[in-house]
């Protein structure tokens, strides 16, 4: 009967009838049943009423008169035996589990219960579980042996056991040949052997009893993509998604064969309609991304991909897939990533590992690529695309030597190609074989004499020897060719620069910017030559026309940073790099520069934010390198900084710059036998190194030979008499001589040229040894008046302030240290001694506890403490303080006086008069002697 007329039946989501009550019989129903009470049915009435409908497949009604009749009955063990079996046919393997453990504990035999409780097991995939219940299952019959076989095979294939699979579904054959499960089952065994005519019998054998069983026609479905037949698998699970078109899960095979076939749209219809009934099927989600990718929808591919990761990281197809669309997207990171960890699973993907080599060469990995993609050349190669990226990974890692014969080889298969003549001139021109190059760069333009890169490869060429001429001859044609190009004009600008004719060239330059505006070679070059005539604006102006086609073109940044941070426009070039870096984020080369220009503007922490991250993908890269140790070394992180600079100096050792931005990093970790070492080596190779010499002689003073550094001083200052870091060696070198005045002099002037923190602190030591104790406190309260937030200005001075009983001004200073840095135990340390002063005791506890806890074991802290509790009258809580301190610090006069106090008012006068006789008996001066004295008397000592 056709299902538009049949008001009667329906089929089931197995494919089977069941029964559909119409809306007016409901509504019947509804009154009747209002009407009716069913209050006299028993629960074997209700019982009877469900075997019924189960035996017509009414699964529905069938569980309502179990439900009901269990409601009447809990125990009722019939019942629940036949609400288990129904939910087994519902195909809700937990509902059936529960139902059928309850009839177990109810008294049904094992026996009963052994094969409907191993297909609820199998509905959940516990495969373990259902052989276990099998062993009880009865074997009176040979149906009911091969029932128990075709379950046990069912578990086995779930279990990934597939030579028990098949060994269970032949036994069941030899005991019934006509049982449908055992002959799809064998025909699943089957598949994977790559036994397919076999497997086709099988599901033949079934479809002739039963032509639209649907677990019969799947198979047949899967065998026929096995066999790439994907015309015919397409038509078959067609058939099948025909009874359930929305959430069919055979919509997932019947979309691959669609993709195989080419009807992408349709296949993304079918997996969209897919993902929207069953959003989480992975192989929905997959197969979504490549049909995507295929259509050259990379985002989309690459977002499916990401999907199935998030939910099986290990899933190499989508790996595979989400790295392949990374590269298409030029996000060159993430395809390395990807591509690199699925090759590593499996290696012997030629495809992947040719598109890693080519990741690693956007990526500037030339050393990487060409271990990768070596394994896929055979003997002589025939493949010129491979053996081109194999030559180009050894030109980009410096051996243009090893890469000569990829290319010959490749001129070799093509013989006639230009372009591949061309190619080995370029290579010969970069080993050094200057007239090889141009006798085969020639004869390739005689084949082609459009080709760009040869044309301008022979005018290097040309230019290499000196030949102008020829090279200009060159650069002509290359303009004759490409007329409507900037080519020519470029290179004909490159060739006058190099001639030093720097009017044309920049005519040249000019004229290439006016056929191709915002080329970069032509612009960058004019822009250098109008920045070396002072034409700044100009200069700006085709930088940043440059710019709007290159946003991130290293040298156009690099100079336009350049004029605007000596126009003192910095803010304007942080915010260019900036743009450029969210325009690209994984190019390096803007990161350097806002780097560099960060570290400019004593902002290390943000340049390192910047850059750090990127050492990781670029290790090669010098200038990154550089810029993230000296953001190491001005963020206090100097091992850190040692350990990246050092590959600097390995990799140029003779750079004395280098070597010494390494020995600062060593000094400033403590190293010093390094530091001494790596200044000596700067000074073999650049003896008349300012700073290495200045750090020598620093040395010296370090080690007591002020003499020496004396002499070094004069021959520095003999050099650059004004230079802010010879003038601090000269305050250095007169401090260490004890001339104060004159120390307090050059730090003066070196901090004029330099300001800095530690100048301020050495000028304010200087003045103060000198007697100048207002000059002290003057140099430092001006710089503070600058450089508010200088912690450590605002410590030093509060001290001096202390010293000059100014505690008002002490308790700013230290108040401001703590606005900024709440956790600073000396600062609070020092206000809870100016509150104890002042007797504000209960704010100076606050502040001495929160020290000690933060200093904890500091002597001086606990000390200040001890006196706050003094002070309040708590000598207990002073004692054991003051006992440990004064352990710390046992030549601490003014510890050992408040140790006394302390033993003194805990009772405890002969420990006192102790502690009070030593500290007594020293000349050495403390505050607080007299008061020392003074209950020494008191205690009668």
């Amino acid at each position: 009967m056709n299902e538009a007329t049949d008001t009667g039946t329906r089929r089931d989501r197995r494919g089977r009838p069941r029964r559909v009550v119409s809306a007016a019989f409901a509504v019947s129903l509804a009154i009747s049943l209002a009407a009716c009470d069913d209050s006299d049915v028993t629960a074997s009435q209700y019982i009877d009423r469900a075997k019924a409908d189960f035996a017509t497949n009414d699964l529905a009604a069938s569980v309502i008169e179990l439900k009901n009749a269990l409601q009447k009955e809990p125990r009722n063990v019939e019942g629940r035996f036949l609400l288990g079996r129904v939910y087994v046919e519902s195909g809700d393997g937990a509902s059936a589990e529960k139902e059928l453990l309850r009839a177990r504990d109810l008294g049904i035999g094992e026996a009963d219960l052994a094969i409907p409780l191993a297909r609820a097991y199998l509905l959940q995939g516990r495969d373990a579980d259902a052989l276990d219940a099998l062993g009880a299952a009865p074997a009176e019959t040979d149906a009911a042996r091969a029932q128990v076989a075709v379950l046990r095979g069912s578990a086995n294939l779930g279990l990934n056991d597939a030579a028990k699979a098949e060994a269970e579904f032949r036994a069941a054959l030899a005991l019934d040949s006509n049982n449908a499960d055992a002959h799809i089952g064998l025909a699943r065994t089957l598949l994977p052997k790559g036994a397919y005519d076999e497997a086709d019998g099988e599901i033949e054998t079934v479809l002739a009893v039963t032509p639209d069983n649907p677990r019969a026609l799947g198979v047949k479905g899967g065998l026929r993509l096995l066999q790439r037949r994907y015309k015919e698998a397409a038509e078959i699970f067609q058939k099948l998604v025909g009874a359930n078109p929305t959430s069919s899960p055979n919509l997932v095979p019947l979309a691959y064969s669609q993709i195989a076939l080419g009807e992408l749209d349709a296949a993304i219809g079918n997996l969209d309609t897919r993902l929207t009934a069953a959003p989480d099927d992975p192989r929905a989600m997959y197969l979504r991304g490549l049909a995507a990718f295929q259509k050259k929808d990379y985002a989309t591919a690459k977002q499916q991909s990401d999907k199935v990761l998030a939910r099986t990281p290990n899933d190499l197809r989508a790996t595979l897939l989400a790295g392949s669309a990374s590269f298409a997207l030029n996000r060159n990171e993430e395809a390395y990533r990807l591509l690199s960890g699925y090759l590593a699973e499996v290696p012997n993907d030629a495809r992947a590992r040719r598109l890693l080599g080519a990741t690693e060469l956007r990526l500037g990995f030339a050393e990487a690529a060409l271990n990768t993609l070596r394994p896929l050349q055979k003997g002589d190669s025939d493949d010129a695309q491979l053996l081109s990226m194999i030559g180009t990974a050894a030109v980009r890692a410096g051996d243009p030597t090893a890469a000569r014969p990829y290319f010959e080889r490749i001129a070799a298969l093509n013989p006639n190609s230009g372009q591949a003549l061309a190619q080995l001139g370029m290579i010969n021109l970069q080993t050094g074989d200057t007239e090889q190059a141009i006798a085969q760069l020639e004869k390739a333009l005689e084949q082609d004499p459009t080709l760009d890169r040869a044309l301008i490869a022979l005018a290097a060429a040309r230019l290499k020897q000196r030949d102008y001429d020829g090279a200009l001859d060159a650069a002509r044609k290359l303009r004759q060719a490409y007329p409507e190009r900037a080519l020519g004009a470029t290179m004909n600008g490159l060739i006058n620069l190099a001639k030093g004719d720097i009017p044309q060239a920049e005519t040249a330059f000019a004229d290439a910017l006016k056929l191709e505006p915002g080329v970069a070679n032509a612009g960058v070059n004019l822009a250098a030559i109008r920045m070396r005539a002072g034409d700044t604006a100009r200069a700006r102006a085709v930088l940043r026309e440059v710019l709007d086609k290159h946003p991130s073109h290293f040298q156009a940044l690099a100079l336009l940073v350049e004029i605007e941070t000596r126009d003192g426009q910095p803010g304007e070039a942080r915010a260019r790099l900036e743009t450029a870096i969210q325009t690209n984020p994984d190019a390096v080369e803007p990161r350097i520069l806002l780097g560099r220009l960060l570290l400019q503007q004593r902002q290390p922490s943000k340049a390192l934010e910047v850059t750090q991250g990127q050492l990781v993908v670029h290790p090669d890269n010098q200038a990154l390198r550089e810029v993230v140790g000296r953001g190491q070394l001005a963020v206090g992180r100097a091992a850190d900084a040692a350990i990246t600079l050092r590959p600097l100096v390995e990799a140029a050792p003779k750079s004395a710059n280098t070597r010494f931005l390494f020995a600062l990093a060593l000094g400033s970790a403590g190293k010093l036998a390094g530091y001494r070492q790596q200044i000596d080596k700067v000074l073999e190779l650049q003896p008349d190194h300012l700073s290495a010499g200045i750090a020598r002689a620093n040395l010296r003073l370090r080690d007591g030979d002020t003499e020496t550094a004396a002499a070094d001083l004069a021959r520095l200052k003999a050099r650059a008499p004004m230079n802010a870091q010879v003038l601090e060696l000269e305050g250095n070198v007169a401090m260490a001589q004890g001339r104060n005045a004159a120390a307090a002099e050059a730090y003066g002037a070196a901090l004029k040229r330099a300001p800095s923190s530690g100048l301020v602190t050495k000028l304010a030591l200087a003045r103060q040894r000198a007697g100048d104790t207002d000059g002290a406190v003057s140099a430092m309260e001006s710089w503070l008046a600058k450089n508010p937030d200088d912690t450590g200005i605002h410590s030093l001075l509060g001290v001096q302030y202390i010293a000059r009983a100014q505690l008002d001004k002490a308790e700013a200073s230290f108040k401001a240290i703590l606005k900024r840095k709440p956790n600073n135990a000396p600062a609070l340390n020092n206000l809870a001694w100016i509150e104890t002063e002042r007797g504000d005791l209960d704010a100076a506890l606050g502040h001495a506890r929160r020290a000690n806890d933060l200093a904890s074991g500091d002597a001086a802290v606990q000390d200040t403490l001890a006196v706050v509790y003094l002070r309040r009258g708590e000598a207990e809580q002073a004692l054991p303080l003051l006992r440990d301190a004064a352990q710390k610090a046992p030549k601490n006069p003014e510890i050992g006086f408040h140790l006394a106090q302390a033993l003194a008012r805990n009772g405890e006068p002969d420990e006192a008069r102790k502690v009070l006789k030593a500290i007594l008996a020293t000349d050495q001066p403390f505050r607080g002697r007299a008061d020392a004295e003074a209950l020494s008397r008191e205690l009668g000592s």
